[in-house]
């Protein structure tokens, strides 16, 4: 059978993961004894926190038909999270470890979104996690590693650390740092006048 008829639409269906785009935000699954694709939106996983998913993953839901085709209406239950690599994610009670790449950060608001390697929902990070991981901003675009915990929002960030690009410059002016004791020490250094050297942080 290659179709999803009426009787099955009405009931529960158990299905695969044919492929799944973080960054779009969907994916399709192929319920099984079918052929058909059934469009599944990011926000159908988010409903259960679930914190990673691969090709292949198995799960259970309701479909709907719609002007443009099949769609998933409902997941109920992940039945197999599918093939994950261990480099992407490593699981210790209840935090996850994975990788991702900056979306924004607002220094003046005090928080920001990482979107995810592993194509689920972005990361919410706060200044106080910065400040715990050494960092005082980050940059839309930088490559990071995220300690993440689920939340009643979603998911957010416990810690984080830059992944080094070495194609990238290198510049002071960089808006994310870590805190370095020199860093910190030419920052709050305050030149003198009469030609004498800066004193705050430096001199001893």
């Amino acid at each position: 059978m290659d179709v999803i008829d009426e009787e099955k639409r009405n009931g529960i269906l158990k299905a695969t993961l044919k492929w799944f785009d973080g960054t779009k935000g969907f994916g399709f699954v192929v319920p099984e004894g079918t052929e058909t694709d059934c469009f599944l939106h990011v926000t159908t996983l988010q409903k259960l926190g679930v914190h990673i998913l691969g090709p292949g993953a198995v799960l259970t839901c309701t479909v709907v038909k719609g002007d443009k085709g099949f769609q998933v209406q409902n997941v109920e239950e992940i039945l197999h999270r599918g093939e994950i690599p261990e480099s992407a994610v490593t699981s210790n009670g209840e935090t996850a470890k994975l990788t991702g790449r900056v979306k924004w950060y607002d220094p003046v608001r005090g928080f920001g979104f990482i979107v995810p390697d592993d194509g689920l929902k972005d990361i919410f990070v706060h200044k106080t996690c910065l400040e715990k991981s050494d960092l005082e901003e980050l940059e839309a675009g930088q490559r990071v590693s995220v300690v993440l915990k689920a939340v009643s929002k979603g998911r957010e960030a416990t810690s984080v650390k830059l992944i080094e690009d070495e194609s990238a410059p290198q510049s002071l002016s960089s808006r994310a740092r870590k805190k370095s004791p020199s860093y910190m020490s030419f920052m709050n250094a305050t030149p003198q006048r009469n030609g004498e050297g800066a004193q705050n942080g430096y001199a001893q």
